[in-house]
């Protein structure tokens, strides 16, 4: 029950959805140590979600860490509060990421060999690798708790390991790597010579931008949504895409750049769209 999940009493917070990790070391963890895990949450949240993360509170001794979505700050006015219920939501599809990350990597050393390279990976996050990183560092055990849950479940405990989980862990991380490295490696496009009318979309920066930023907007999109709201967009988006251009030819690079961002299975919704005499076939890298 999320009643029995205890947290010291300076971080209950009734109001903001807050991510809570908790390090009960036996040995100290100094600034600096502590300064990079904080640095791999932010790194990781503005990645995927474009978005910021606050030290909410901090308590040391075994540290108590509470992070908010920055838009936490500005739920004064009714903008705010908008824009900082979407900041939860947010929040809340890390912690799942983050649970995601430590499962995956359980469960793949049960296998006696890597994954399969055309398997999806879960998201390759440098905050599942520092906080296992920092646990080791000051021999503790960690656990992440997610309060006021956007869902409406309230307090969630996500995970709790013991010290002597962490190299366990750590491996499990390493070998979702190596996994993931080799599959990207073989999902590396080479794309062939084409006739200069058809090159001169890919050449205008605006239609890179653009790319760069749909990609992006997918992305985010297959974080928290169902497969339907992504096919869904992926529809509006290669509409979009054929209507600007005339042709699929952003559409086939916008597939391209998902399978190199290790995401297949978005690639293959994106080709539904254009038709086969206009796929590039892959070029398999040695």
């Amino acid at each position: 029950m999320a009643d029995d999940i205890e947290i010291p009493r300076a971080f209950e917070d009734k109001k903001q959805p807050s991510l809570i990790i908790a390090l009960f070391n036996e040995k100290p963890i100094n600034a600096a140590q502590l300064g990079r895990l904080l640095s791999d949450f932010e790194t990781d949240y503005r990645r995927l979600y474009g978005r910021s993360l606050v030290v909410g509170r901090l308590e040391p001794g075994s540290y108590w860490i509470s992070l908010l979505d920055d838009a936490a700050w500005t739920i004064t006015t009714g903008v705010g509060t908008a824009i900082a219920i979407e900041g939860g939501k947010a929040l809340y599809a890390y912690a799942k990421q983050l649970k995601a990350s430590f499962s995956h990597a359980e469960m793949d050393l049960d296998l006696k060999v890597l994954p399969s390279p055309n398997e999806s990976f879960v998201e390759e996050l440098q905050g599942a690798e520092g906080l296992v990183r920092t646990a080791q560092e000051g021999g503790a055990a960690f656990q992440l708790i997610f309060d006021n849950a956007p869902d409406g479940s309230g307090r969630r405990m996500f995970f709790h390991y013991e010290s002597k989980d962490t190299g366990r862990l750590s491996r499990g991380l390493k070998r979702d790597k190596s996994a993931r490295r080799k599959h990207k490696k073989q999902m590396t496009w080479t794309q062939p010579a084409r006739a200069p009318r058809e090159l001169a979309p890919a050449d205008d920066a605006s239609h890179a931008a653009l790319l760069q930023d749909v990609s992006k907007t997918i992305q985010r999109v297959s974080f928290t949504g169902s497969a339907d709201e992504i096919r869904a967009l992926i529809e509006l988006i290669a509409n979009a895409l054929k209507s600007l251009t005339g042709s699929t030819h952003l559409l086939e690079q916008l597939a391209i750049a998902m399978e190199l961002n290790g995401k297949p299975e978005i690639a293959i919704m994106i080709r539904e769209h254009i038709p086969p005499k206009d796929h590039l076939p892959p070029i398999r890298t040695s």
